[in-house]
């Protein structure tokens, strides 16, 4: 699947999430997890409870253009979705995930979230 910010583009492999795993998500998994795709019919907010790592939330558009990127820590409340949003991508923050890190936050900002993580990656 591709992501799109303004004029540039980037792949990333995904797990589309569907039926009861929606509820679950990220939560109680590791930081080497494969990055998930939510599709919405409605957004939704969602939260970081039992996660136990930061992870990146790019809420995208019909043609997969990102609106929004968050970065979630651990036990965040509540992260509303902007409006217009059809999808959401749940991506571990993790140096095997760099390249789509850089993408979103940009290199700079990525290391520096990377790097401020109190454990190992």
């Amino acid at each position: 699947m591709y992501l799109l910010k303004g004029m540039k583009q980037c792949r990333v492999s995904v797990q589309v999430v569907s039926g009861l795993h929606l509820l679950r998500g990220l939560m109680c998994t590791r930081s080497l997890h494969q990055p998930l795709y939510f599709r919405m019919r409605f957004p939704l907010s969602i939260h970081s409870f039992f996660v136990f790592y930061p992870f990146f939330a790019a809420w995208i558009d019909h043609h997969n253009q990102i609106i929004r990127t968050d970065v979630v820590f651990p036990f965040t409340f509540r992260i509303s979705p902007p409006v217009g949003t059809t999808g959401l991508f749940e991506i571990p923050v993790h140096r095997k995930y760099q390249k789509i890190g850089a993408f979103l936050v940009g290199k700079r900002r990525f290391n520096f979230i990377l790097s401020s993580r109190r454990t190992n990656i």
